[in-house]
């Protein structure tokens, strides 16, 4: 299926952002990344800008043939970068999104939150939702862009709060909340890092919601 990434970061494109992967049949790749910059920029971009799966999932799962797998993990503090593997393939990972936070996704840096709500909109019913945190997820995330990621299927997203770590798999028009879902609170006298809990990991088999 295409792959669709939008990367969200605060105005200085340093502190705050969230992963969101979307895997949807209807929007071939080319189309889904002019979405992207299109809600930024109004120009498209050349599909050969961005890289295939990086390589095998160091986590390996055999799923069965109606289920993809897949592997996650949040960031850790501000230092790691959340990982996201697909289908035993790696599709984001520090290396990468520093590539394309910088290069390809600079005018997508904003402080505000509706080219997400935008986006969150435009996804295909069908399509497989994948979002880990890094840093900072809830400070730019009003009472809409919550309601849209909960009816992606998160139970969690209402009380993501300042600092929390949080990963989530789900789907768009998904009629029960999902189980494939961490979150962890930001607590001071429980955070493995200074200001920061730890990072959390989550995999598993999603049944093919495109199939």
């Amino acid at each position: 299926p295409a792959l669709s990434i939008l990367i969200l970061i605060s105005a200085l494109c340093t502190l705050f952002f969230l992963l969101l992967v979307a895997f949807f049949r209807p929007l071939p790749i080319s189309t889904a990344f002019f979405f992207i910059f299109k809600l930024g920029t109004g120009v498209g971009i050349n599909e050969s800008f961005f890289p295939p799966p990086a390589g095998p999932c160091r986590a390996k799962r055999e799923c069965p043939a109606d289920q993809f797998s897949f592997y996650i993990h949040s960031g850790a503090a501000n230092v790691v970068p959340p990982v996201i593997f697909f289908k035993m393939h790696l599709y984001l990972s520090g290396v990468l999104v520093e590539v394309v936070c910088a290069k390809f996704f600079y005018d997508v840096c904003l402080a505000e939150v509706k080219p997400l709500i935008d986006f969150l909109n435009i996804i295909e019913k069908g399509s497989i939702v994948i979002i880990a945190s890094y840093d900072e997820p809830a400070t730019k995330l009003n009472d809409e862009a919550r309601k849209l990621i909960a009816d992606l299927g998160s139970s969690a997203i209402s009380s993501v709060g300042y600092r929390d770590n949080w990963v989530f798999v789900g789907a768009k028009g998904a009629t029960l909340k999902t189980h494939f879902e961490k979150h962890l609170k930001n607590e001071a006298e429980k955070n493995k890092y200074d200001g920061w809990p730890e990072m959390i990991e989550l995999d598993g088999c999603v049944p093919k919601y495109l199939e």
